[in-house]
């Protein structure tokens, strides 16, 4: 099904979303990003934009870039429900700095949110980096989501705002909010996997290596699934 601009602009107005995007110290890649949304909002998008440190645009950047800048605590979880409180949208699609939306999202989002049994879900993920092992990691991760109807939040959680504040939105855990959060969305309505890819940033397996990443993550789901507190993980996780 095609739109056209007519068309999308009055499905967008009709189900407003906005876009929350938790930041901590990010530069360019949050810059770029913005950049690119720009043409969500001249179709009535909103971006939200939650700082947990400095945020490093200027005053002229922020006003063109996002139509509200909060200040948060540090921690994903806190930082992504303070920015649904303040949304406008009936819609709320939560955006890591460094991950990309694809080009047509707006043709893509309009038709999913015009569909009424649609409460909630993702995309499949991509790179931006090349070779062949992140393809392979990229699909690895997809074909979990799709087994499993748990995503991670580098694949862009999209959710309706009542039905997320009905489960009471994510919990105040510093690691593993997103994982936690989608069993529960399952548990209630099931979710859509949308069409396309969102890109995202390579940099902390290409720090880190791609092997140690892997180990990491396993061994992070393995002990959160067997019951270990996310407050020892997130310990784990940030020495690594």
């Amino acid at each position: 099904m095609i739109f056209n601009e007519v068309e999308v602009s009055a499905v967008t107005q009709a189900n407003r979303l906005s876009v929350i995007i938790p930041a901590f110290n990010e530069g360019d890649s949050l810059r770029v990003n913005l950049r690119k949304l720009q043409v969500l909002r001249s179709r009535g998008y909103e971006v939200i934009l939650i700082e947990a440190g400095q945020c490093n645009l200027d005053s002229d950047e922020t006003a063109e870039f996002c139509d509200l800048i909060l200040q948060s605590e540090r921690g994903r979880a806190r930082q992504m429900n303070l920015g649904a409180k303040s949304a406008s949208g009936k819609w709320l699609l939560f955006l890591h700095a460094d991950t990309h939306l694809p080009a047509d999202f707006d043709l893509i989002i309009s038709k999913i949110l015009s569909n009424r049994s649609f409460f909630w879900g993702w995309f499949d993920v991509r790179f931006d980096a090349d070779g062949f092992v992140y393809s392979i990691i990229a699909k690895f991760m997809n074909l979990r989501s799709r087994l499993t109807s748990v995503s991670t939040g580098d694949q862009t959680l999209i959710v309706n705002r009542d039905f997320f504040w009905k489960l009471n939105g994510f919990a105040d855990i510093p690691i593993m909010e997103d994982i936690e959060l989608t069993k529960r969305l399952r548990r209630h309505a099931k979710p859509v996997l949308m069409k396309g890819f969102v890109t995202t940033s390579a940099r902390r397996w290409q720090k880190e290596g791609v092997l140690r990443t892997v180990l990491l993550m396993w061994l992070l789901r393995f002990l959160y699934f067997i019951g270990v507190s996310p407050k020892l993980l997130v310990s784990y996780y940030y020495k690594s």
